[in-house]
């Protein structure tokens, strides 16, 4: 489920028509609720025009359009078009490099996120995240919603306020309580949450944020308006690398085959920035308008896996996930590392994770060994989630109570499945968090 967060977008236009604007042609911006006209259109951010001054830029339609403000008074924008082009309903406004007194959840968020619950979402992506108290604030509204309830966010005691100022801990828009009082339960917190790395303000606050979520998408549309162009392929860079040193998966998404949109073929260049974060190390790469509204669809599919199958042809680099300040490592850290070290020297031809929650896969997954990863588990949640990592097959299976248990009846699944052949050598691993029972913490190469 992806939250739409406080995105600043323009209101409704007059007969739903785009309007054109010209360069030189002067462009009033408004909050409320009105059909935009000629010379004046709305906006759904109601702080937009207490936070501009003179000389800012504002970015319209994906960047298409540029207006220089000249004046405003709190509520009421005057700009003069700097580009011109063509406005439509309900599209982005991006303001680079002006801070904007946003929370990363809106109370249509929260409702949104109550009613995804209830649908059994596998993980919740939350857009526009500046801070690592952003993931906390989705976190405890988790944990304390009720999944389906109507109207959660103002049971929460959220106010409704303006239409994207989200709830402030320590506030009376925030109730901590307020789901206790009302009788609703915890336990849906464990719901996987990816922070989208939208404006340049998250980079000040990246370590913190990736120690706080499950996963980080690098978003490049929006990234690429609030920040200097030439400076987002070094972004994205280091926030995959980043990502990597923290053992969270990481998706680079935006325009990856933009041309597909219209034409059978993708450029050399989207080919060539494709491989690259592949071989950069990311963990999936997403296509959005290109399946969404794109004529080739299916095929823009077929063509970024042909891209991912031969760019993941060159063996990863051998990585530890193992943090540059940590002197030592827990129990489950050093099994995967011990994992894949004998998966690498012994020739296995897999790395079989038995899995209950997913963590051992994901764990292994960051540390790109050569052998694939079959995380076997009797969890069909978890299978989905972990279909998101690098290098992991997900495969629904009984994993049995004990080690030899498990292990003949992974093993049979396995082969009987096509997945390993027989007579093939793989590497089983199992962890716990129970260090007194003997069978609870095991590694061990066999052949099938």
């Amino acid at each position: 489920q992806d939250l739409s967060g406080p995105k600043i977008r323009t209101g409704a236009l007059k007969g739903g028509r785009p309007l054109q604007v010209r360069t030189g042609e002067t462009l009033r911006i408004a909050t409320g609720d009105f059909a935009g006209e000629p010379g004046r259109i709305s906006t759904t951010f109601a702080a937009l025009a207490a936070s501009v001054k003179p000389g800012d830029r504002l970015l319209l339609a994906d960047g298409l359009v540029e207006l220089r403000v000249e004046s405003t008074d709190g509520a009421e924008i005057l700009t003069t078009v700097v580009e011109g082009g063509e406005i439509g309903e309900h599209k982005g406004i991006n303001a680079p490099g002006i801070p904007l007194p946003a929370s990363a959840i809106t109370l249509k968020d929260a409702d949104d996120l109550s009613f995804g619950l209830s649908l059994g979402v596998d993980m919740v992506a939350i857009s526009f995240v500046q801070s690592a108290a952003d993931v906390r604030q989705v976190r405890q509204l988790m944990a304390d919603a009720k999944p389906g309830a109507p109207n959660a966010g103002a049971a929460l005691g959220w106010k409704a306020g303006a239409p994207n100022a989200g709830p402030t801990r320590g506030s009376r828009a925030w109730a901590p309580n307020a789901a206790a009082a009302l009788g609703w339960k915890p336990g849906w917190h464990d719901v996987p949450l990816v922070a989208k790395l939208e404006r340049p303000q998250a980079l000040d606050h990246l370590d913190e944020i990736l120690a706080a979520c499950d996963g980080v998408m690098v978003a490049r549309g929006d990234l690429g308006l609030e920040m200097p162009l030439e400076r987002v392929p070094r972004v994205q860079k280091e926030i995959t690398r980043c990502a990597r040193r923290h053992g969270i998966p990481v998706i680079v998404a935006t325009q990856v085959l933009e041309s597909m949109t219209t034409e059978p073929r993708p450029t050399r260049a989207e080919v060539n920035d494709a491989a690259n974060a592949v071989e950069d190390g990311v963990d999936a790469i997403m296509l959005a308008g290109e399946t969404a509204v794109g004529a080739f669809a299916a095929r823009a599919v077929q063509t970024l896996d042909a891209i991912i199958l031969d760019a993941e042809a060159t063996p990863p680099t051998e990585w530890s996930m193992r943090r540059h300040d940590q002197a030592s490592t827990d129990h489950a850290q050093a099994i995967c590392e011990a994992a894949v070290t004998l998966a690498n020297r012994g020739d296995a031809q897999a790395i079989v994770a038995v899995t209950r929650g997913g963590g051992t896969a994901r764990r292994l997954s960051a540390l790109r060994p050569r052998a694939p990863i079959i995380a076997t588990t009797d969890r069909d949640d978890t299978a989905r989630r972990l279909a998101l990592f690098w290098g992991v097959v997900p495969v629904c299976t009984e994993i049995g109570e004990n080690v030899d248990s498990a292990g003949m009846l992974v093993s049979e699944q396995l082969v009987a499945r096509g997945l390993v052949a027989r007579g093939a050598a793989v590497v089983l691993v199992n962890i716990s968090p129970e260090l007194t029972r003997a069978d609870a913490n095991y590694l061990r190469i066999q052949r099938l």
